[in-house]
């Protein structure tokens, strides 16, 4: 949703775009600086040396550099809800987009449920959060499941594809997935075995996937061991393992490092397909409701 930039040097630059009567120069979007931010935003704005990797001491970047919007843009944020008053959504624009089972069993509350223990309020300040947010002008839109049962899981993507489309949000948005399958699908679901709630979370998976971007966790179970006895360093949970080997166009898994770049043990890798995997701080990360740790918070 947001370019973010790593070098105010740059910013500088012009990029030259056609349009139908002739070439033109246009400016790039203004560069905005978030001084004394949180280091994980501090971290997306290091610098790129002209020969090497960039300085890993946070104490040579305060600060967090990035582009503001030129246009609108929306992120989808697919949670069990977030609390809106807290300080990091002041004066943020954000709007609420309730699952058909989240409004048939009247779970229409706009807030977190009790036992989400600050994980969609953390994950949702982190994407688009006045103080701990990447992006700083984005519409957050809250994508509320009334719980993450199968039933809850099935549409919840047909019901963003449908909200994006009927808006013209195509190109401009982006959707976030901070959860997974308790089980792994390799020993749960196989694919595409016949499950209803799965082939739906796939269709709707795919059609996102035509028009805007979309970031799944990873998972947190790298080294959990499997029955086998080997550790589960492998995506293997719905639906990180579909984005992860399901050949698609703009939907990529995201893992966890430190704030140096090192990665995390627990977190859980894509195999052979490197442009469809990042990486992101999310080792105890600060955030409105406390540190936290986990693939969730780095995206």
């Amino acid at each position: 949703v947001e370019d973010i930039h790593t070098n105010e040097i740059v910013a500088e630059r012009f990029a030259v775009t056609q349009d139908s009567a002739a070439n033109r120069v246009e400016a790039l979007p203004p560069v905005e600086t978030q001084h004394a931010a949180p280091l994980e935003l501090r971290v997306l704005s290091w610098p790129l040396p002209p020969r090497g990797p960039p300085k890993r001491d946070l104490r040579f970047y305060p600060n967090y550099v990035y582009f503001q919007h030129r246009h609108p843009a929306y992120i989808y944020h697919v949670e069990t809800g977030i609390n809106p008053n807290h300080l990091d959504f002041h004066r943020r624009q954000i709007e609420w987009l309730f699952t058909p089972r989240a409004m048939y069993q009247g779970v229409v509350t706009r807030t977190e449920t009790p036992d989400g223990g600050g994980h969609g309020t953390c994950t949702a300040s982190k994407a688009a959060g006045r103080i701990f947010g990447a992006s700083k002008s984005a519409t957050l839109v809250v994508v509320k499941m009334a719980d993450l049962t199968e039933a809850s899981v099935a549409g919840v993507l047909g019901t963003v594809n449908d909200d994006i489309i009927s808006k013209g949000r195509q190109g401009r948005s982006v959707v976030t997935i901070s959860w997974g399958s308790t089980a792994p699908v390799a020993e749960a679901w196989p694919y595409p075995a016949g499950k209803p709630w799965l082939r739906l979370l796939l269709e709707g998976l795919d059609r996102i996937d035509q028009h805007s971007f979309l970031f799944a966790a990873a998972g947190n179970a790298g080294q959990t061991l499997d029955p086998s006895g080997k550790k589960r360093h492998i995506i293997d949970t719905a639906p990180a393992v579909y984005v992860s080997n399901g050949g698609l166009l703009r939907s990529v898994t995201v893992g966890m490092c430190d704030i140096t770049g090192n990665l995390v043990p627990d977190s859980q890798e894509s195999v052979g397909h490197d442009n469809d995997h990042l990486y992101a701080p999310g080792d105890a990360i600060v955030c409105p409701t406390g540190i936290h740790s986990g693939t969730s918070f780095g995206k």
